[in-house]
């Protein structure tokens, strides 16, 4: 298979360490795309493809064990399963028949992304490539043996490098305290604007959960006790951002009537309108605990042992979020992830977090008010993560975003019906 124009570009951009995908013109010298070996002085790369025929992973022949698989962690079963598959091949030494594709190097080391990779111990590495999107980022595993002990991530596009700069800021703050059940990755270098090593933060034992645990509560009862604090709800930054949100959303929505995409269209629409009479009797005066808030609390952003847990992925972290938007979060999304057809079992979920006894703590300790605060996350969540998904995906023809848009139209409409 042969690379197309965009993905040697985004190799390009990796190996010189650009923030931008590169011109296939500047650099093609030092690669080759096809053929056999040039010679001495260069190295072999595999690179393996997505589901959409781009490329995902790429890493030199001469890597022995397939550490960098740690990066994908999808809790997706098909993902499971291809990599325990690619796990046996490299056992075997059979790891070019999992691969789509090769390249050549020349004189790797002279490469940008070498010196930066050099500063931290290492035996191997591989590169994972984001998705493609306004979002997009590489990460670079590093490896030593059969572990991956830290990270480099890449931003390719602006909005990624606010990300990476939001993470080294919310890293920064959490090193400053001696947090007990919370352990969070360390920064280990930067370089630039758009590069940064992290510590890996995988425990030896550690595991995905599926569901929060009492783990899980204690350690964001630890980040609240550290961190919280009153604010008026419109001093917000995600409060003041809403009606920007909301505008962009209304935007996409007349880009995507102009393409015929009248379903979609619909959905955002009536979703839009039942989310604007129902919260308009909130507040902005009303004064609510905050905190820091690590934004993407997923299952797959973090591992659980039985005392700990092992949180990384903190581009989204703000300082001054309601108490309670990581748990709900964790809820909400996770059943769009596992159960995207049982949006009417979230209520369940919710009240089955509210009643576990180690939330019990947090609330009598805040004197939370659980429907005002259930209320607060579904008002300031709704439309932030309907922009950010409609600016992920842009086509209006996308299967996802039509699925993500029905599914938040659905439970709005339950938490409406059980009030």
């Amino acid at each position: 298979m042969v690379l197309n124009l965009a993905d040697k570009d985004l190799i390009q951009s990796i190996f010189f360490l650009n923030a931008a995908e590169s011109s296939f013109s500047e650099h093609n010298s030092s690669f080759r795309w096809e053929g056999a070996n040039p010679g001495l002085g260069w190295t072999r790369y595999f690179y393996i493809n997505n589901s959409s025929g781009n490329v995902q992973w790429i890493f030199p022949e001469y890597i022995s064990y397939p550490a960098f698989i740690a990066l994908q962690n999808s809790p997706n079963p098909i993902s499971s399963f291809k990599r325990k598959q690619f796990q046996f091949l490299f056992s075997l030494g059979l790891k070019q028949l999992f691969a789509d594709g090769y390249f050549f190097v020349k004189d790797e080391d002279a490469f940008p992304l070498y010196e930066l990779i050099h500063s931290v111990p290492h035996e191997s590495f591989a590169i994972l490539t984001n998705t493609t999107g306004n979002f997009r980022k590489s990460v670079v595993a590093l490896n030593q043996g059969k572990y991956t002990t830290h990270f480099i991530k890449l931003a390719h596009t602006h909005k990624a490098t606010e990300l990476v700069h939001n993470e080294v800021y919310a890293l920064q703050i959490l090193s400053q305290r001696r947090l007990r059940r919370i352990v969070h990755p360390f920064l280990a270098q930067t370089d630039g604007d758009h590069a940064v090593i992290l510590s890996s933060v995988k425990p030896p034992r550690g595991t995905f959960a599926k569901e929060l645990t009492p783990v899980h509560l204690e350690g964001i009862h630890e980040i609240y006790k550290t961190f919280s604090h009153q604010r008026s709800l419109q001093d917000l930054f995600y409060y003041r951002k809403l009606p920007e949100y909301i505008q962009s959303i209304e935007e996409a929505v007349t880009e995507f009537s102009l393409k015929g995409a009248t379903s979609l269209v619909e959905r955002i629409e009536s979703l839009m309108t039942s989310y604007k009479e129902f919260f308009q009797s909130i507040s902005p005066e009303q004064e609510v605990w905050v905190s820091l808030t690590h934004g993407d609390f997923l299952p797959w952003n973090m591992y659980v042992t039985s005392r700990q847990l092992y949180v990384f992925d903190w581009e989204y972290t703000q300082e001054s979020l309601p108490l309670l938007y990581d748990p709900l979060y964790f809820i909400y999304h996770s059943y769009l992830t596992y159960h995207p057809d049982k949006p009417e079992k979230v209520s369940q979920a919710v009240q089955a977090f509210f009643a576990q006894p180690a939330f019990k703590k947090m609330e009598e300790q805040f004197s939370l008010d659980l429907a005002v605060y259930h209320a607060l996350y579904l008002y300031i969540e709704i439309p932030y993560i309907l922009q950010r998904e409609i600016n992920q995906y842009k086509a209006p023809s996308h299967d996802a975003l039509e699925r993500f848009v029905a599914f938040w139209q659905q439970v709005l409409a339950g938490y409406k019906a059980s009030k």
